[in-house]
């Protein structure tokens, strides 16, 4: 079984699924709960291991993300009051 927190990305760092792990989440996303960041180990095709984290949404941020979606399905324009 492959170990979960290693992960094989391409020369700029993108996994098979086109996730892009050069990125860091946002401090104020981390901090308000919407995101967290898994620690993961990148393999290179050059054999080359290198540190790197995994954004993912918390249920709160996939929450807050379906409920913005519904907002504006309704009409409301981001912004506005």
């Amino acid at each position: 079984m492959a170990d979960p927190h290693l992960v094989d990305v391409d020369a700029n760092g993108v996994d098979a699924e086109g996730n892009d792990y050069r990125y860091r989440v946002q401090p104020h996303v981390l901090a308000a709960g919407l995101m967290v960041e898994q620690p993961v180990m990148l393999r290179f095709p050059d054999g080359r291991i290198a540190s790197g984290m995994r954004p993912m949404f918390t249920e709160k941020g996939i929450a807050y993300a379906r409920d913005g979606l519904a907002a504006e399905r309704a009409g409301h324009k981001p912004g506005q009051a």
